[in-house]
């Protein structure tokens, strides 16, 4: 049986069936599949790797002395590669109080009484976990005066390709240029001055999903009816359908590659996406390769997280071979690392990390991402709300 899933696993990650897998056509089979043949709930064990995480550097931050710690909910997110671990971790070695917070409980409003600060990063990039993680977390930072991780403010963009445009746009950053209607009328009468190729893509979505190259007017006019019929557009999600707006982004020329860049407060991690031979799409392609990252691309990112005042981000860029300009394509709010190996430049494990003049250096170590993270958090949104104590 082990040799029989080590198989099926080897099978999925080659690229063919990872280009296979984003075709319209087997999405609408597998959705269908499961309407004809219902499934029973879905149940998604707990990993626990809290036996492996000693193979890196502790993250301890010096806490001022006039600060009080706060009372941490953790939630348990069952994820293949876990944050609350690190979390955990990270909470231990710095001797902050914690219990595990049952969030998806009926008596979630009541438990989160006891808490001070919320950590919940959701399970998946999908519409039901990103519509409960939403609700509820506006309601303990708005009503009930907790501090969240990620905040309500962070859950409004994240996965939301929509929101993540216009904020973009009206902070002046460089986002590639994107057609979004909610009118079909507007977007019929504006299709044939469009420049193609364009690529197609739904609000939510992760690792290319939902996401479409769309050579001409015709083929953009066909996909906008069916998105405004009364059934609206099938997506990866066989309970889920695009309704009522198009998001047409320009098909931007590039290097061959996006890069994703993720800040953390001082601290830069990221890697390069190689699009392989014959495909449009660089993201869920698995072609990530781990080298010394560009200079603008870590300052850009950066600016990035100062002017929408995060945590934590990561941009997804290209840059175009026409004018070495870097463009962004969409950002993400809860990306970490799954393994140490993947924090590594040119082979040898480690951050980069800016000074206050934004010189930088790179700086070698193993470090679980959540922990920087977490420490940034702490940082950033818990200590100013004592400042006038020290």
């Amino acid at each position: 049986m082990k040799k029989s899933g080590k198989t099926i696993a080897g099978l999925r990650s080659t690229l063919w069936v990872r280009k296979l897998y984003r075709q319209r056509w087997l999405i609408a089979i597998r959705n269908y599949a499961k309407y004809v043949f219902p499934r029973v709930p879905q149940r998604f064990p707990e990993v626990d790797d809290r036996g492996q995480l000693d193979l890196a550097e502790k993250v301890i931050m010096t806490w001022p002395e006039n600060c009080p710690k706060p009372r941490v909910g953790l939630v348990r997110d069952r994820q293949e590669y876990p944050y609350w671990t690190k979390f955990e971790r990270f909470l231990i070695n710095n001797q902050i109080p914690f219990e595990y917070y049952e969030a998806h409980l009926s008596n979630w409003l009541e438990k989160a009484g006891q808490f001070d600060v919320i950590l919940w990063i959701t399970e998946w990039a999908e519409p039901h976990c990103l519509d409960e993680v939403r609700r509820k977390t506006y309601i303990l930072e708005k009503l009930c005066g907790k501090v969240c991780f990620p905040s309500f403010y962070t859950h409004m963009w994240n996965e939301d390709k929509l929101t993540q445009y216009e904020l973009l746009r009206l902070n002046n950053l460089p986002v590639v240029e994107t057609f979004i209607s909610h009118d079909l009328a507007e977007i019929l009468q504006r299709s044939p001055q469009l420049e193609y190729p364009l690529v197609a893509k739904s609000s939510t979505g992760a690792g290319s999903m939902a996401v479409e190259l769309v050579k001409d007017s015709q083929q953009a006019d066909k996909i906008s009816k069916t998105i405004f019929s009364t059934v609206g557009r099938t997506t990866f999600l066989p309970y889920f359908r695009q309704k009522d707006y198009v998001y047409f982004q320009k098909f931007q020329p590039n290097e061959g590659y996006d890069l994703r860049i993720i800040v953390v407060g001082d601290i830069i991690i990221g890697y390069y996406r190689d699009v392989p031979k014959g495909e449009f799409r660089a993201s869920g392609m698995h072609n990530e390769r781990f080298e010394a990252l560009p200079e603008d691309a870590m300052k850009l990112a950066r600016e990035v997280t100062r002017k929408l005042d995060e945590v934590v981000i990561a941009v997804d860029m290209l840059r175009d071979p026409r004018d070495g300009k870097l463009y962004i394509t969409e950002m993400a709010a809860t990306s970490c690392f799954d393994i140490l190996g993947d924090l590594k430049i040119d082979g040898v494990n480690g951050i980069y990390v800016f000074n206050p003049s934004g010189e930088y250096c790179f700086q070698p170590g193993n470090y679980w991402s959540p922990e920087l993270i977490l420490r940034e958090f702490f940082g950033k949104k818990w200590f100013p709300k004592f400042k006038s104590n020290f």
